[in-house]
């Protein structure tokens, strides 16, 4: 029992520590600063916004008003946040995530036993690989939102995986929960979609229960933006022209991960990533893969062509890890998993090393001088063309091998 509880409490401390971290750096400001304006300052103004005048939600001439969220997440602001003073409400979101942390920690704990690994020690391994992430920092950096969406997509990725055990039905609440998680980071409609078609399959779409469940989301989707009725003008203006567009037109700042390469962005480029991550979507859907590494195969394609910011990126991080599960079940010990595995290992060390990296460029001018002044050539050699670029190819080598394939990953 002590083992156990150990190996859990280890990973939720970290969420805690990351907390600690913000809250003392000496360039995070936030938290005692009413002035200072953060992720969260736009937040709890929009909050104030749409329940003042949410007809100039998204075309507000205050700065402070900078929000792309749906009218659902603007809602939560206004209720959770902007009754409270600024810096209460930078606490208070704060406390959020690190409960919400721990919950996504034990989620993905119940996950990893569900696909039978069930050796403590090799969870371990995998939750201190999804918390130690500099994503996970900047949730508390800001702070940010982005753990309500890990907290409600993984949960929703456990229910789904003991409905397909247990043969059970997923209730509406997770659905529910999903379309409010939607409207924090839309582009995850693709993994919303990979989680409906799981449960409704698209030869059978046209039965009437099918029908009824596709019926009843549009209804949730209604209820929670309302404000789109009342206010036509906000679906173009903010969903459309400042959500959508502006998240592809960012595609590629998150392909290269900071706006300090803003200037190099190019639309054409965004859309190709924004459509390239549809496709493989789709591909990822009609392919016959297990459940749990069609979610491992979307998280790899969202962080190669994900485009509406890098705090989320923990999330497709912690999902990636579902595909070496597996693997680690025939894994008897540390000492077999580093010398007789070694693609599994390498890639388990690059994705820790990647989720670990700063998004800050400076840190890497502390070290590479000559590459001041080139943000945009650092964090393609450094970052995806190098260590994404071997996982990618590891990952490719390691599910080549024929006699892992049909037992392990594909459906027979």
């Amino acid at each position: 029992m002590r083992k156990i509880k150990l190996y859990l409490v280890v990973p939720c401390f970290i969420i805690i520590v990351w907390f600690i971290y913000a809250l003392f750096h000496p360039n995070v400001r936030f938290y005692n600063n009413p002035d200072q304006i953060s992720d969260l300052t736009w937040m709890y103004y929009s909050g104030k916004q749409i329940l003042m005048n949410p007809f100039n939600l998204y075309t507000s001439d205050s700065i402070l008003v900078n929000t792309y969220y749906m009218p659902a997440f603007s809602l939560f602001a206004g209720f959770f946040l902007s009754p409270f003073p600024l810096i209460f409400a930078h606490y208070l979101m704060a406390i959020l995530n690190i409960f919400l942390g721990i919950f996504f920690v034990l989620e993905l704990n119940k996950i990893y036993k569900i696909l039978g690994l069930q050796e403590s020690w090799k969870r371990f391994i995998l939750l201190i690989i999804s918390v130690c992430s500099w994503m996970v920092y900047a949730q508390f950096y800001g702070p940010q939102s982005k753990m309500i969406v890990a907290f409600i997509f993984t949960i929703s990725i456990r229910k789904q995986l003991q409905s397909n055990v247990l043969g059970t039905q997923k209730g509406y609440i997770y659905y529910f929960l999903m379309i409010f998680a939607l409207s924090i980071t839309p582009y995850f409609i693709f993994l919303f979609l990979i989680l409906l078609f799981d449960d409704i399959k698209i030869k059978d779409i046209m039965k009437k229960v099918n029908i009824k469940k596709i019926i009843i989301l549009g209804v949730f989707f209604s209820v929670q933006n309302f404000f789109y009725f009342i206010y036509p003008n906000l679906i173009f203006e903010g969903f459309i022209k400042r959500g959508l567009l502006y998240g592809v037109d960012r595609g590629i700042n998150t392909f290269w991960l900071i706006d300090s390469v803003y200037e190099f962005s190019n639309m054409y480029l965004s859309w190709f990533l924004l459509i390239s991550l549809f496709v493989c979507s789709i591909t990822i859907k009609i392919i016959k893969l297990r459940f749990e590494v069609k979610i491992a195969l979307f998280g790899l394609i969202y962080i190669w062509f994900g485009g509406f910011g890098w705090s989320e990126e923990f999330i497709p991080f912690s999902f990636l890890l579902f595909i070496f599960i597996p693997y680690m079940r025939n894994i008897k010990s540390l000492k077999d998993l580093l010398l007789k595995h070694k693609l599994v290992s390498l890639c388990l060390i690059i994705i820790f090393i990647v989720n670990m990296l700063p998004i800050n460029v400076e840190m890497y001018y502390k070290y590479i001088p000559f590459l001041i002044n080139q943000p945009f050539l650092t964090l393609i050699i450094f970052r995806y063309v190098i260590l994404l670029g071997f996982l990618t190819i590891f990952m490719f080598l390691l599910l080549r091998k024929p006699y892992l394939l049909p037992v392990m990953l594909f459906k027979i």
